[in-house]
């Protein structure tokens, strides 16, 4: 988006000597800088308006996992206008939390913590996130339980899913029984969550892992009391992928944590004091949120 700034009106001081100064950079958004000398407090606020055509979006480090990437590298990446830091980040560089983009889920997360979730109607959601994967075989009618995505080895009576987001960090595993599904069309967003309509392009059980070859891997241990419903899902069958964290309509979803203002009141507990000192806050976050 191409940033549209109007001339900055600089209001009088209040009686604390703090010193507001507006600027509309673009339709509906208007980005606001506070001077309190009390501090000192540099302040910088963005307001969007309910009907401005600004929208709201979510974005990985690189693309991938894992990754750092400074949030100004992000927003000039994505065309933002501006943008904020999300979640944290792993000594890998990958984010702590459930993360998805545009109905793209790229990881699930062991963690329990607070998520941003947004729907299409820019309507969000904040809070904890029950992440709910599955794979339903159009064909079979059979409904498979994804527990791990993105999220290392499956455990022996676990199914876990690969995608291209997980780069060499997390790739198909050995020794299992595993399908590649190939997606037909983008996701979409239904009452319960995020779908992707795929299709069974191989199957393999054995020693050597299943590439993604652009493709979303399914996989769970050869030897496990899964491998039977990963072995029924025949080449070209029809696979219906679908995630949800609990709120409806939901295809963006984020970590933050923990909530700072809730119902218009501050609730964020003095414990976190530490963390938002300068020297965290200039650290490179894995995401930002624009």
């Amino acid at each position: 988006l191409a940033l549209a700034a109007s001339l900055a009106a600089t209001l009088p001081a209040t009686a604390s000597g703090a010193r507001r100064v507006p600027t509309r950079i673009a339709e509906g958004v208007v980005y606001t800088r506070i001077n309190d000398p009390r501090g000192p407090w540099r302040i910088r606020v963005i307001s969007v308006a309910a009907d401005s055509p600004a929208r709201l979006d979510v974005a990985l480090s690189n693309n991938r996992l894992p990754g750092l990437e400074t949030t100004s590298s992000m927003a000039r990446r994505n065309g933002a206008i501006a943008a904020v830091d999300g979640d944290y980040a792993r000594p890998s560089g990958r984010p702590v939390y459930t993360f998805a983009r545009n109905g793209w889920l790229a990881q699930s997360t062991p963690s329990w913590g607070r998520s941003f979730a947004l729907g299409p109607d820019r309507f969000g959601y904040v809070g904890h996130a029950a992440l709910a994967v599955s794979a339903t075989d159009v064909v079979t009618g059979s409904t498979v339980r994804v527990d791990r995505f993105n999220q290392g080895r499956p455990a022996l009576r676990q199914v876990g899913a690969f995608t291209p987001a997980g780069g060499r960090l997390e790739s198909p595993p050995r020794f299992a029984c595993s399908v590649r599904l190939r997606p037909l069309a983008g996701p979409v967003a239904g009452p319960g969550g995020a779908g992707v309509v795929t299709e069974v392009e191989a199957r393999r059980c054995g020693a050597r892992p299943l590439a993604r070859q652009g493709g979303i891997v399914l996989a769970t241990p050869f030897y496990g009391p899964r491998a039977a419903a990963i072995q029924s899902m025949a080449v070209g069958h029809e696979v219906t992928l679908s995630w949800s964290v609990g709120w409806p309509r939901v295809l963006d979803v984020i970590g933050g944590n923990p909530t700072l203002v809730q119902g218009g009141r501050v609730v964020a507990p003095s414990s976190i004091v530490a963390t938002l000192g300068r020297a965290w806050a200039s650290r490179p976050e894995v995401e930002c949120c624009w």
